[in-house]
C-alpha cells in the first residue's frame, strides 16, 4: 500500500537535523509493539541471532579462504570480548529499523516500512540496529562514526520507551549493541 512520503530516504547523518527524532521514533513503535500480544507466523531461521553465527563462524574459519581466514579469528575474538547490553525483556520488534526503512514528511521520520522482519527479541536488537546503520553510512561516505549522534539517537528512543532508565547508562548499552549487531553482520558475511 503506498504511503504518502518526502522523496529519498535519509542515508546520512549529516541529512538527520534532530537526531533524537529517530529513537524517538523507534521509541514509540516499541512502546505500541509492546502492547501487543502476537507472535509473528514468519520469520527468518536464525536472523539476529548472533551466538548461532559466532558458532557457525567457529565450524567453518579453518576452511575458508586464506584472504577471508584472519577476519574469523578476529571478530570472534571480538564478539566474545564485547560487553552485552543489559537485559531485556522479549516484545514484538521491527527487526530492520534502519534509516532506508524510515519514511519522512516535511523532513520529519514519522513511520517504519519494510516489515518482514517482524519478531520477538529484544529491544537492545531494534536500537543497535538503527545505530549500525547510521554507523555504515558515515563509514561508507569516509566519515568518522558520529557518537555524540549515535548517543542522541539513543537518547530519544530512552525519553520515549524508558524514561526511568538512566541516560548514560542507556546510552552505553546503546553503543555496545550497535558493537555486537555488527558483528553479527561480520560474521555471517565472512562465514558465508
Amino acid at each position: 500500500e503506498y504511503i504518502e512520503s518526502d522523496a529519498g530516504a535519509v542515508e546520512s547523518v549529516e541529512q538527520m537535523a534532530e537526531p533524537e527524532q529517530y529513537g524517538a521514533l523507534l521509541g514509540k513503535l516499541h512502546k505500541s509493539l509492546a502492547k501487543l500480544d502476537y507472535s509473528p507466523t514468519f520469520s527468518l531461521a536464525h536472523f539476529h541471532d548472533t551466538d548461532y553465527y559466532a558458532k557457525t563462524l567457529e565450524a567453518v574459519k579453518d576452511v575458508l579462504p586464506n584472504n577471508t581466514a584472519p577476519f574469523a579469528d578476529e571478530l570472534l575474538v571480538a564478539y566474545r570480548s564485547t560487553p552485552k547490553p543489559a537485559p531485556a525483556a522479549e516484545q514484538l520488534i521491527h527487526g530492520d529499523p534502519r534509516t532506508a526503512n524510515i519514511l519522512h514528511r516535511d523532513g520529519e521520520p514519522f513511520t517504519f516500512i519494510d516489515w518482514d522482519t517482524l519478531m520477538k527479541g529484544s529491544i537492545w536488537m531494534d536500537v543497535g540496529d538503527m545505530l549500525r546503520s547510521l554507523s555504515e553510512n558515515a563509514l561508507y561516505d569516509q566519515q568518522p562514526v558520529p557518537i555524540q549522534t549515535l548517543l542522541a539517537v539513543a537518547e530519544g528512543y530512552r525519553s520515549v520507551a524508558q524514561p526511568e532508565t538512566d541516560s548514560v547508562a542507556f546510552g552505553t548499552d546503546a553503543l555496545r549493541a550497535a558493537q555486537i549487531i555488527a558483528l553479527e553482520l561480520s560474521m555471517r558475511f565472512v562465514a558465508d
